[in-house]
This record gives C-alpha cells, sequence and structure tokens, in this order.
C-alpha cells in the first residue's frame, strides 16, 4: 500500500518493480484507492527481492526496499510415548512415527518430545478435554519442547509453536487418543457346571477359571446358607489364590512410569485355574438347606479399583442321603439311555456294510445309493467313535462324573461302583481294538471300491458289462470285500460291547422304554413295507423267478430279506425284555408286569416273528404278493403289541382309580351305617324293658349282619385291587362285628357296643389305607400320562434339533456360494419337514387346556415354526429363518426341563384329599403336575425379563428401535399378559369339589 504525501498532488498511477536475486524483474501497476492510495499484492512470496514505487514525477522515494522471506517454524520429529500404569507392569512404549490415533489404558501417562525447525520462542499444548492451552518446556537452544500428561477420557491435543521473530506454524499435527477402561476379571466356574443337589456331608469339586488383561490378584469363593423358610445367614469368604509376593526379583521388575520398580508384565498372571476341594461336612447343614455361591477376582487396578470381577451364582440343594442315591440312580439310568442311543447308533451304521458285502457278494459291485448308504456309514461310525473316544464329553465322561460322585457324596454302593469300573474297562478295550480299526477298515473300503469301479453307480453299457475286469479292478474288489469283512467284524464286537453294558443296566430299563423298542419295530416295519411295494412295482422284477434276476436284483432283494429277518429276531428280543421286565415288576407294579407279560405272550401267540421271517424268504426269491402279505400281516401285529404295551397301563390304572374311588364311596357308606347302628346300640343298652331291649338288640343284630354282608363283598373288591392294607383292616372290622352280632343276639349290649366300636376304628384305618391306594393309583397314572408327554416332547426336540443343524448346515454352503439345484430341493423339503412339525406341535395344543404355561408355549414354538418354514420354503437359511427355528428349539428344551423331577417325590398329578377326591391323575393337563407349570412360568417369566432388558438398553443408548424389535416388544407385552392371567388362575382358591 503506498499513499500519497499530505499535501501533494496525488499522481494519476502508480508502478512498483520487483527484482530478484537471480536477475528477474517485475513490474506490476498499482490499482488506486480512495485517498490518495495505491494499492498491489504478490500471491506467494518463496523468496527475497527487493522493490521500488514510481508514481507521477516521482521515482526516487521508494527505491529498492528488501524484503526477506522467513520460513514459519514447523516440528521435523514427534516421539510420542506411553507409560502405562505402574501396576500392570507393562513397558513404556513409542509409538511409530507418524501414527496420530493410538488407544491408551487408564491410568497411562502420554510423553510427548518433539524437534523444530529452528529455535521457538513459545510453545503450548492444546487439549481438547482442557478450556486452557497448557506450555511445554523448551530446551536451552529453543528447538526442541516436552510436554506430558494423563488423559482422563477420549481426548484430541496439538502443539501451537512461534519462532523468535512471533511466526507462528501454519498447521499443527492433531493426536487422537482413545481412552480404554482396564476391565474386571472375567470369572467362570468350571465344576460344577449347574446348580446341584448334595448330601450333608458331600464334597464338592469346585474347579474356577480366571483370566484379566493385564494380571489377576486374588480369587474367593463366597457362599451364604439358607436352612428351610429362614433368611440366609452372613456371606463366607474362602480365600483361594492370591498373586505371587510383589517383592520381585530385579531380573522381573520393569521401569515404570516414575522409573520406579514395578511387577514385570512377564511375572503378572493373566490366567489362573483354582481346584478347591470343598467338604460340607463341617457345616452340618440339614436336609432342604440352600447353599448359594460364586467366585470373584481382584486385578492390581489401583486407579479406580480395584476391579472384581464376579462369576454366575450355583446352588447346591442339600438333600438326604437317600434322595442323594436315588438322583445318582437316575443318572444311571440316563446313562443307559445314552448307551442304548450309541448302541443303535452303530447298528444304524452295521446295516450298510452287511448290505455292501452281500452286493459285493452277489452282483460284484455297487450302485451309487449302496455308495452313498456305506458313506454314511463312514460317517455314522465316526460320531459312534467321538461319543465313545471323547474324553471330555462322552460316555466316558458320564461314567467318570458318576464315579466321583459315588466318592464324593460318601454312597455306600460297592455294585455300582464296579459296574462303573466294569464299563470304562469296556470301552478302554473297544479303543484300543474295534473304533479306530472299523473306521480305518471303513474307509479302505471307500478306497478300494473307487479303485475298482471309478463310476460306480453310473449305467454302463450291457457291452462294458460283460467284459471282464482287469486285474486290478479285480484285485481292489477283493481288497474292498476284505475290508468291508473286518469292518463287520469290528463293529460287531462294538455292539457287543454296548449290549453288555446294556444289560449290566437292565435293572433302570424302563416300561416307556419297551413301548420305545416296540415302537421303534413297528416303524421298521412300515419302512419293510415300503421298500417291498416299490420292488413290486418296478416292471424288472414283476413275475420275474429269482434266477432270473441280475446279480444287482438279487443283492438289492437279499439286503431287503436280511433286514425283514433282522426285526424278526428284534422282536423276539424285544420278547425276551418283556418277560425279563415283566419279571422284576411283579412285586412293585403288577399292573404294569401284567401288560407287558401278556402282550409278549399274545405277541408269541400271533407268531410274528415267524411271519416276518416267511416274509423275508419271500422277499429274497422275488414272491413280492406273498411277502407283502406276511409283512401286512406282521404289521397289524405289531401294532396290536404296541397299543397293548403303550396304553393298556394307562387303561387299567385309569379304572384302577375310577374302581377305587367307588370303593372309598362304598366303605363310607358302610362307615356311615356302622356308625348308626352303633349309636343306636347304645342307646338299646339304656331301655329298661328288657324284653323291648332283647328285641330292638335282635333288630340291630341283623342290621350288623347286612353290614359285615356288604362289607365281606367290599373286601372281595378290594382283594382284586391290589388294596391290601385296606383290605386287611377291613377284615378287621368284620371280625368283630361278627362278636358283636353275637353280643347283641346274647342281650350283651355293652360288650357288643365295644366290638362296634372297635370294628368302627378299622373301618376308618380301612377308609385311609383306600384313600392312600388310590392316591398311589392316580400318581401312577400320572406318570404314565407324563411319561407320554415327556416322549412327545422328546420326540419332536430331537427332530427339531435336527433340524436346526441342518438348516445351518445349509447357511454354511450357501456362504460358501450358490446352493446346487439338489440342495435348493433338500431346502424345501426341509421347510416341508418344519411345517409338519409346526401342525404336531399345533395337535399336542389341543391336548393342554388343563396346563396352560405349557399350552402358551407350545404356541409360542409354533409360531416360530411357521416362520422358520416360512423362511426355508423360500430358500432362505439367514438369521431371519434360523433364529425362530432355534428359538423353538430352546422352548422345546425348556419344556423338557420343566417336566423333570426335582425331588424323589411323586410327580404331582392326582392326589387328592380323603373321602374320593382328587385330581384322577394330573388334571386335565395330560399329565403335567402343578409344579412342572410353575417352573415353566418361572423359565418364561425369566425370558420376557432378560429379552425386555435388552430392548430397554437400547433405549437408554438412543437407538432407534428395528420393525423386528418394535414386533419384539408387542409379542413380550403379549406374553406377559397371558403370563399374569395364568398365574392368576393358578392361584385363585379352588372348592373340596375341585370347582372355582
Amino acid at each position: 500500500v503506498v499513499r500519497s504525501a499530505e499535501g501533494s498532488r496525488v499522481p494519476e498511477s502508480a508502478r512498483v518493480v520487483y527484482r530478484y536475486a537471480d536477475g528477474e524483474v517485475a513490474t506490476e501497476t498499482l490499482s488506486a484507492a480512495e485517498g490518495g492510495e495505491f494499492r498491489g499484492r504478490i500471491e506467494s512470496a518463496d523468496r527475497p527481492f527487493t522493490f521500488s514505487v514510481s508514481g507521477g514525477d516521482d521515482s526516487t522515494s521508494i527505491r529498492d526496499v528488501a524484503v526477506r522471506v522467513v520460513t514459519p517454524p514447523a516440528l521435523v520429529r514427534a516421539d510420542v510415548r506411553l507409560v502405562p500404569p505402574a501396576y500392570t507392569g507393562l513397558p513404556a512404549q513409542v509409538l511409530a512415527s507418524g501414527l496420530t490415533s493410538f488407544k491408551v489404558l487408564e491410568g497411562t501417562r502420554v510423553e510427548v518430545e518433539a524437534a523444530a525447525d529452528k529455535p521457538l520462542s513459545k510453545a503450548t499444548l492444546h487439549r481438547s478435554d482442557a478450556p486452557d492451552p497448557a506450555p511445554a518446556t523448551l530446551d536451552a537452544v529453543g528447538t526442541g519442547l516436552r510436554a506430558a500428561f494423563a488423559p482422563a477420557g477420549d481426548l484430541t491435543f496439538w502443539f501451537a509453536i512461534a519462532d523468535a521473530e512471533g511466526f507462528a506454524a501454519r498447521e499443527a499435527v492433531r493426536y487422537d487418543v482413545r481412552m480404554v477402561k482396564d476391565e474386571a476379571p472375567r470369572v467362570a466356574i468350571a465344576d460344577p457346571k449347574t446348580d446341584r443337589d448334595v448330601p450333608p456331608d458331600a464334597v464338592l469339586p469346585v474347579a474356577i477359571d480366571v483370566d484379566d488383561d493385564y494380571g489377576i490378584r486374588s480369587i474367593r469363593m463366597l457362599f451364604q446358607v439358607a436352612s428351610g423358610d429362614s433368611e440366609p445367614h452372613d456371606g463366607v469368604i474362602l480365600p483361594l489364590w492370591s498373586a505371587p509376593d510383589a517383592e520381585a526379583e530385579a531380573s522381573a521388575v520393569a521401569p515404570g512410569s516414575a522409573g520406579t520398580a514395578a511387577r514385570s508384565a512377564l511375572a503378572m498372571v493373566k490366567h489362573q485355574s483354582v481346584g478347591h476341594e470343598w467338604d460340607l461336612g463341617p457345616l452340618k447343614l440339614p436336609p432342604g438347606s440352600i447353599v448359594t455361591f460364586h467366585a470373584d477376582a481382584r486385578d492390581f487396578d489401583a486407579t479406580p479399583g480395584p476391579n472384581v470381577g464376579k462369576s454366575r451364582e450355583l446352588r447346591l440343594r442339600i438333600v438326604a442321603k437317600e434322595e442323594a442315591s436315588r438322583q445318582f440312580d437316575e443318572a444311571r439310568r440316563a446313562l443307559r439311555e445314552e448307551v442304548a442311543r450309541t448302541l443303535a447308533m452303530q447298528k444304524q451304521a452295521a446295516v450298510p456294510v452287511a448290505d455292501a458285502e452281500r452286493a459285493l457278494e452277489q452282483a460284484g459291485a455297487l450302485s451309487r445309493p449302496q455308495r452313498d448308504d456305506l458313506d454314511n456309514a463312514g460317517l455314522v461310525q465316526r460320531q459312534v467313535s467321538g461319543r465313545l473316544n471323547d474324553r471330555d464329553e462322552g460316555l466316558e465322561k458320564n461314567l467318570r462324573n458318576l464315579l466321583d460322585d459315588l466318592k464324593n457324596f460318601k454312597l455306600d454302593n460297592d455294585p455300582a461302583r464296579e459296574q462303573m469300573e466294569r464299563m470304562l474297562a469296556q470301552l478302554q478295550k473297544l479303543r484300543d481294538q474295534n473304533l479306530g480299526a472299523a473306521e480305518q477298515a471303513l474307509s479302505r473300503a471307500a478306497k478300494n471300491l473307487d479303485a475298482a469301479d471309478p463310476k460306480a453307480g453310473d449305467q454302463a453299457d450291457a457291452q462294458a458289462k460283460d467284459q471282464a475286469a482287469p486285474p486290478e479292478q479285480a484285485k481292489a474288489n477283493d481288497a474292498a470285500k476284505e475290508a468291508l469283512a473286518q469292518a463287520k467284524e469290528n463293529q460287531g464286537a462294538v455292539a457287543d460291547e454296548l449290549q453288555k453294558m446294556l444289560d449290566d443296566l437292565g435293572e433302570f430299563e424302563t416300561y416307556r422304554g419297551v413301548v420305545k423298542d416296540a415302537q421303534d419295530l413297528l416303524k421298521k416295519q412300515d419302512e419293510a413295507i415300503k421298500q417291498a411295494a416299490d420292488a413290486a412295482a418296478r416292471p424288472d422284477l414283476a413275475g420275474k423267478d429269482v434266477n432270473e434276476l441280475t446279480p444287482e436284483q438279487k443283492a438289492d432283494l437279499a439286503n431287503q430279506a436280511a433286514r425283514q429277518q433282522e426285526m424278526a429276531k428284534g422282536l423276539q428280543d424285544l420278547q425276551q425284555k418283556m418277560d425279563e421286565m415283566a419279571a422284576r415288576l411283579d412285586q412293585s407294579d403288577p399292573l404294569a408286569a401284567s401288560a407287558l407279560r401278556e402282550a409278549a405272550q399274545a405277541s408269541r401267540d400271533s407268531q410274528t416273528a415267524a411271519k416276518m421271517e416267511e416274509a423275508a424268504r419271500g422277499v429274497e426269491k422275488n414272491r413280492m404278493g406273498q411277502a407283502r402279505a406276511g409283512q401286512e400281516a406282521a404289521k397289524r401285529d405289531l401294532q396290536e403289541l404296541v397299543d397293548l404295551v403303550q396304553n393298556r397301563r394307562e387303561r387299567e390304572l385309569s379304572r384302577l382309580v375310577k374302581e377305587l374311588k367307588k370303593a372309598e364311596a362304598d366303605l363310607r357308606d358302610l362307615r356311615a351305617r356302622q356308625a348308626k347302628n352303633l349309636k343306636a346300640t347304645r342307646e338299646a343298652k339304656n331301655i329298661a324293658d328288657e324284653q323291648k331291649r332283647k328285641e330292638e338288640l335282635q333288630k340291630l343284630a341283623k342290621e350288623q349282619e347286612q353290614i359285615q354282608q356288604e362289607l365281606k363283598k367290599q373286601l372281595q373288591k378290594l382283594a382284586k385291587l391290589n388294596a391290601d392294607a385296606a383290605s386287611k383292616a377291613g377284615g378287621k372290622a368284620a371280625s368283630r362285628m361278627s362278636k358283636a352280632q353275637e353280643q347283641m343276639d346274647a342281650d350283651d349290649a355293652e360288650q357288643a357296643g365295644g366290638e362296634q366300636e372297635e370294628a368302627l376304628a378299622d373301618l376308618n384305618d380301612a377308609q385311609d389305607e383306600l384313600e392312600q391306594a388310590r392316591r398311589d393309583a392316580e400318581e401312577k397314572l400320572a406318570d404314565e400320562q407324563l411319561a407320554r408327554m415327556g416322549d412327545q416332547l422328546n420326540s419332536l426336540a430331537g427332530r427339531q434339533s435336527k433340524l436346526v443343524g441342518d438348516a445351518e448346515g445349509f447357511e454354511k454352503l450357501r456362504a460358501a456360494g450358490d446352493l446346487t439345484r439338489g440342495q435348493r430341493a433338500g431346502l424345501r423339503a426341509l421347510g416341508q419337514l418344519q411345517e409338519g412339525l409346526k401342525d404336531e406341535t399345533g395337535e399336542l395344543v389341543k391336548r393342554l387346556d388343563g396346563a396352560p404355561v405349557f399350552a402358551l408355549t407350545l404356541r409360542r414354538a409354533s409360531e416360530d415354526m411357521d416362520a422358520a418354514a416360512a423362511g426355508l420354503a423360500g430358500l432362505k437359511t439367514d438369521a431371519s429363518t434360523l433364529d425362530p427355528a432355534r428359538s423353538a428349539s430352546r422352548r422345546f428344551a425348556q419344556l423338557i426341563d420343566a417336566l423333570k423331577r426335582d425331588d424323589g417325590k411323586g410327580g404331582g398329578g392326582g392326589g387328592g384329599g380323603g373321602g374320593g377326591g382328587g385330581g384322577g391323575g394330573g388334571g386335565n393337563g395330560d399329565g403335567i403336575p402343578p409344579t412342572a407349570q410353575v417352573k415353566m412360568i418361572k423359565a418364561l417369566q425369566e425370558e420376557i425379563n432378560d429379552r425386555t432388558d435388552a430392548l430397554d438398553e437400547l433405549k437408554r443408548r438412543g437407538k432407534e428401535p428395528t420393525p423386528e424389535q418394535v414386533a419384539e416388544a408387542e409379542r413380550l407385552s403379549e406374553d406377559q399378559g397371558a403370563l399374569a392371567d395364568i398365574v392368576r388362575d393358578m392361584s385363585r382358591p379352588r372348592r373340596d369339589d375341585a370347582e372355582e
């Protein structure tokens, strides 16, 4: 800006001349402005220069003015050093050059050392979390600066610098710091995994796992005891582990933020497993006490801390030694069921091997379906090995758990201990000799079959079939036969050992287990009939003599015949099992024993096994008409067998309950008549007129005789109803009635009244015993109904769980690429299966009017399955399909868990009070006891609470709910309302007649 001198004439124009050191000259006309000013501008001055200004006749006033260009200061180096809190034992860390965004642990000190390209006069540290900048420390020459601070949260910081001439840096590098909190230790109780029932003198092994990012300081266990209805006692702390002394050796320390010695990170324990043998004996806890316990762990965080991590809370329920023994036997029963499932899998794996061996022997090759079946057999065989080999989760784990319980619960059961040890030895034998050999033989067979026929299952032309196989293929075929024979031998050995284990646990065979075996036979027979029908419909088989068939066709028929023959043997084994169980149940449950024995005999009388064997021979000879007739007859026999064992017991128990109730009412009438006769006898004793008194007593004697005769009829009925205790008490009453009658005939009213009074007391005892017999029968009926409901739920749960696994498998295939046409067809079939399970669940809901909680849960499961079925039908396997399918599976598991008994008491059904009341076997809920419904209410309420908390947390975070979450909230509200209605109805008082 150039201004004319005051009072002088303003020139019409002015110009400026720039001269640079390299000789370059530039001229620019200045712009005129008001007030005699002229202005010019250089956009970027990046080198020294001089300038001169001339205007009008003045060219000397402003001449050769020198301009020096000064570069603003800049930081050429910045080292950021992070010093973690001393308690972590971590060394200081220098960040890589250029890293401007980083995370720091809470309590970390950030130290920055930087260097400028020229001496500075001023440097300040600016932080986004501080209102005012803080001065940085400059070194003696002014080119180095230092600053340090401890972040209290997320922030951004930068430096403002100026040089000696007052020039400031144009741009500052900004650093973003993100604060990370030291989380509490992660604590998990690895053993026991769930709540447990234990006797008062038990020694409970407790295993605790703790992890922490920077180091564990201590681990403790804390427990409280509540006895009966009392409030929990004060908590008790059991210190279990502490970190080594902080006085570490010099080699184990690292410099801390202040140069002091700190625990080295290498010396910090970041994972610790602790085992504790918890002896409950000294606590002297009575049965019924509840012990609640958890573990906690502390870290070394001294900033806000220490941080405390807690495990989930577990409960121990103290039970009597007898109850612990009963639960131990229940666990052995569950073990038997596991062995039975594994044996069934082993038999399943053996069938394709035997089929393949026969096919190779007769046809010299396998069809593609047979190859597929053999490959599947290899998969099932590996699953069997997994169940038997897995020492952490398989059968061995369960056996060792049972042995541990025997020892830790101090149960006196040497036979059971020897049995478990014997089974462990059998498992080891299978591992050493058979399991691996069976798998390897199947693998060798598959490889040799591939070598013998690379295109197995393809249709080759007739000429190729007639040609002799090359020598190497024949050799591979022979090797495959040998491998299949070895696989069959080892599979048979595994099945034999498993059968021995099953027989060893025969005392835990259940009635419903026999029912299931009969149902399985019926299902297999139905499958055999379908296979025979398919074979009969094939034009290449119809009407041909067996000698006219190809080797492949003969092999196929031989395999069908072998399976039918196996079913005949299976039926004979079942008949023997039914006889053995009937013998065991003769004393404890004569009704069940009778049902089993009669059903087994009826099956023998029908010669069902012989019909199966004859049908097998017909199939093998391609006489399908004859075979089908025999198979259908065998199926009808099996259906009758299933009906006999499945429903007869329940029908008999229902009839027994009805008859016992009627007997109660009849006996109650007799008691009333006896009481009336006793009162009349006492009144007759006071009649002064001897003749009248004698006549009255004779009249009462006749009434007593009639009562006695009615009682004898009742006693005959009681004997048929197996109400032995009631019959015995009634017999005493009848004897006293007879004596009373004789004394009344002898005009001895005093003695007659005494006998009548004793007879009435005996009748009261008989009434009590009869009511108890009726309650026992109702409980057994409820058990049968409950078992049937459990079987149905287990069946649905197993199939739904498998469906979820299959759907997840399709999702993995989809993630790897597009589904093939066959896979898409399989996915649609899975949707149809889901639809069928939904319909079965809906049918079950219709029978549960008396169990509203179960009905509500099953309705929700049905809705989930409907959504999953729609997704599968649309070829979807994402979360929108898998989540409802998993939800349905989870609901089945909840229902099954609710049906499990908590103790050795009855199933909660039936019962009722005296005088013929009671629920008659569990009420209207298909045998579901009220306790199971209460457990289900608790589970549903906890689920509603958890999901509601999750949705509330989203609201607290300010997140907009998705349409799916809005729909879930509405459904939770509906469920909460329905649950409240159910609880209100269940808690409504009822009259003695069971009406509200």
